[in-house]
C-alpha cells in the first residue's frame, strides 16, 4: 500500500474526488487542488514551489505525487524539490481508475510521459507476448498449415486473408503489385481469385 497525493485543478476537482471515492484501491489517497482552474496549465516548476512553500509537503509524507497528464515539464523537478517521486497521470481524470489499481506506480508510470501513452504501450506489449506464446503452441493437432502459415482451428490468433479477385484480368506485374500491397497492409495470406465456374487455366 502506498500514500499518494493527487494534484488537480479546480475544474477537475469534483471528478477526481468522485473517482477516488468510488474506486476500491489499496492505496491511501489525498487530493491537493491547485489555485488554477485548468490543470493542464500547471508546470512542474510551479507545482514544486507550491508543494514546498505553501502546502509544506516534505519527503516521507507521500510515496508518490500524481500529476495531471498534461502538466508541462518533468516530474523529476518535483522529486528534486520535495524528495517524493512525481509521476504523470492520465489526460482525463477518469483515467485515474486504472492508475489507482497499480501496485507500484513507478514501475509503470513516467515522470515525463502521460500515463495514457505509457499504459497503452504496456498493454500492447502484454498482448504481443500473449500472442507470441499462442503462436509457439500451434501444431498439427490444433492448426493447419498453409504455405508455412499456421491457421488455428480455434482462434486466436486471427489470420487475415486478402484476395486478388478476377486476377485473369490483370497482368502478372499488376497481380504481384496488388498482392504486395495486401501483405504490407497486414494480410497473412493472399489468394488469387478467378471468375466463378471458369478458372481460366491459361491465365493461371
Amino acid at each position: 500500500m502506498a500514500k499518494i497525493l493527487i494534484i488537480t485543478g479546480r475544474l477537475a476537482e469534483p471528478i477526481v474526488k468522485k473517482v477516488v471515492s468510488e474506486i476500491k484501491s489499496e492505496h491511501t489517497v489525498d487530493i491537493l487542488t491547485m489555485p488554477v482552474s485548468i490543470a493542464a496549465f500547471l508546470t512542474t516548476e510551479y507545482v514544486a514551489k507550491y508543494l514546498r512553500d505553501v502546502a509544506r509537503v516534505r519527503s516521507g509524507d507521500y510515496d508518490y505525487i500524481l500529476l495531471p497528464g498534461l502538466t508541462m515539464g518533468s516530474g523529476k523537478v518535483i522529486e528534486e524539490t520535495v524528495g517524493i517521486k512525481a509521476l504523470k497521470g492520465t489526460l482525463d481524470a477518469y483515467g485515474l481508475t486504472e492508475i489507482l489499481k497499480l501496485r507500484k506506480l513507478d514501475e509503470v508510470l513516467s515522470p515525463d510521459v502521460p500515463a495514457d501513452e505509457v499504459m497503452q504501450n504496456s498493454a500492447e506489449n502484454m498482448a504481443r507476448d500473449i500472442l507470441l506464446k499462442i503462436e509457439a503452441s500451434l501444431n498439427d493437432s490444433n492448426s493447419i498449415s498453409v504455405d508455412k502459415v499456421r491457421i488455428p482451428l480455434n482462434p486466436p490468433p486471427i489470420r487475415v486473408m486478402a484476395e486478388v479477385f478476377e486476377a485473369h484480368l490483370f497482368s502478372l506485374d499488376e497481380v504481384l503489385e496488388r498482392a504486395k500491397y495486401y501483405v504490407e497492409s497486414g494480410a497473412d495470406l493472399v489468394a488469387i481469385g478467378f471468375e466463378a465456374l471458369n478458372p481460366h487455366p491459361d491465365s493461371l
